[in-house]
Order: structure tokens, then C-alpha cells, then sequence
């Protein structure tokens, strides 16, 4: 039989549990919380299988009234304790996601004009920034389509009444993948290091990072960003651009 000690460490473990979750997906419930965590494969099905019981027998502990001689509805057992305390370990230590190593993007309007969306560029030491796109998508002006863009032209150049959008037949424009500040840091970086193998998909090899919930936080997820990530990764493999 339980003791109150185990009852009492038990529900320790499991309000920490339920912190870690809640700062890793968001202000949700717990079930909601597990089942994303398992989404992101930050623990297994059978994790959340276990876990998913831990919750259950929580809320007996919690809403239910004891049987005679104050014996619990439910019991924690001991592996199930540990396996709470073995999942808080592992989320208390997780690296940063990776809406906190991409760096805040300066987002221009699509009709602006080149020469100004350059000089922004220029000033703020950017090789890139997005856009949105009439039908509501986010693309890059980018510095190597204005390096493309000013190779056709002999002499000085008139940029006129050229914008932002113009310049997206001048080479990629689409980022290799939008990705939410919540993924995680390893999943991240594999993105990125494919896209940067795969130079013939017409994709800049950039993440957008981005929050529907909140339009106006958009970040970028660059290779020159690597070296930042990657003490907190696997080592990167030698990538090879596919021709």
C-alpha cells in the first residue's frame, strides 16, 4: 500500500511534469500538453501511454473521495513515479527551440521599391528579407537576386519604379521551409542542412520561422546561423549540393 510520502512524491513529480510541459507547448491542459509533446516526438507513444495513465490516476487522487480507512482510489506505483521524474529530467534540459536562436527578421512590403528594400539591407547587414505575397505567402528578396537583377544591365543603373516583387524571377525566392518558434533546434538545423544539399529545388536554404498567433514575430533561421546551434546538436554532417 502507498504510503503518504509516495502519494506526496508522486504529486511533486507530477506538478513539475506539468510545468515543463506547460513552458514547452504553451498554456494548455495536460492532456492537450502530452499529446504535443508526443506530436514532436519529445516522448514516445509509450510514454505518453504511461503518462497518459499518471494523469488519470492524478485526477482520482485529486477529485476523488478516499475509500474506507482513507485508502486511495488509485495507486502510483514506483516505476511510474520515476518514469515522471525520468520525463521532467529530459524536458528540464532540452536545448533552446528554435524560435529562440533565429534571429528577428526586418520584414518589407512586397511593392517596395527596390532601391529602398537594398539600402535597408545594406544597413542592417541582412543578405535577405521576407515578404508577404498578394495570395498571403511569405517569400525573400534577397541580396543574389539584385546581384542577378544588376548583371543583365550595362552601366549605371535606373531602378525606376522596380519593387520587391520584381526581382523574384532573378533567382529563389521561396524559403526552404516555414517552421513554427516552437520545433525543435535538432529538427531545425536538419532542415536546413538538406535544403542546403538540395541548391536545384529553387528554394533560398533559410527557415522562416514564424507564430500565426502573432503575425508580426517573424524570424529567419540562416546558415550563418549554424555555429550558434551547433553545440546544441548532433555534428553536421558534410553537406554536398545536389547539381
Amino acid at each position: 500500500m502507498a504510503t503518504s510520502s509516495d502519494l506526496e512524491a508522486f504529486d511533486a513529480a507530477w506538478r513539475y511534469l506539468e510545468t515543463l510541459a506547460s513552458h514547452a507547448t504553451g498554456p494548455r491542459e495536460i492532456e492537450a500538453a502530452l499529446a504535443e509533446l508526443r506530436r514532436r516526438g519529445d516522448i514516445s507513444n509509450r510514454e505518453h501511454s504511461q503518462l497518459d495513465g499518471a494523469r488519470k490516476i492524478r485526477n482520482a487522487l485529486t477529485h476523488s473521495t478516499p475509500l474506507s480507512g482513507n485508502v486511495p482510489l488509485a495507486v502510483p506505483t514506483g516505476a511510474l513515479v520515476e518514469l515522471v521524474q525520468i520525463v521532467s529530467s529530459r524536458l528540464s534540459h532540452q536545448p533552446p527551440r528554435i524560435g529562440e536562436i533565429a534571429v528577428p527578421a526586418h520584414q518589407v512590403r512586397a511593392d517596395t521599391p527596390v532601391h529602398a528594400a537594398l539600402q535597408d539591407l545594406i544597413t542592417r547587414d541582412f543578405s535577405q528579407a521576407p515578404y508577404k505575397t498578394s495570395d498571403g505567402d511569405y517569400q525573400l528578396f534577397t541580396a543574389e537576386q539584385v546581384a542577378r537583377w544588376l548583371a543583365l544591365h550595362d552601366g549605371p543603373v535606373d531602378f525606376g519604379d522596380t519593387t520587391v516583387t520584381d526581382l523574384a524571377a532573378f533567382g529563389p525566392a521561396a524559403p526552404a521551409a516555414e517552421v513554427k518558434p516552437t520545433k525543435s533546434t535538432q529538427a531545425a538545423v536538419d532542415l536546413l542542412v538538406e535544403a542546403l544539399g538540395n541548391q536545384a529545388a529553387g528554394i533560398v536554404p533559410v527557415l522562416l520561422v514564424r507564430d500565426r498567433r502573432n503575425p508580426t514575430d517573424l524570424r529567419l533561421f540562416t546558415p550563418a546561423d549554424l555555429p550558434r546551434a551547433q553545440p546544441l546538436v548532433r555534428p553536421l554532417a558534410a553537406v554536398t549540393a545536389t547539381p
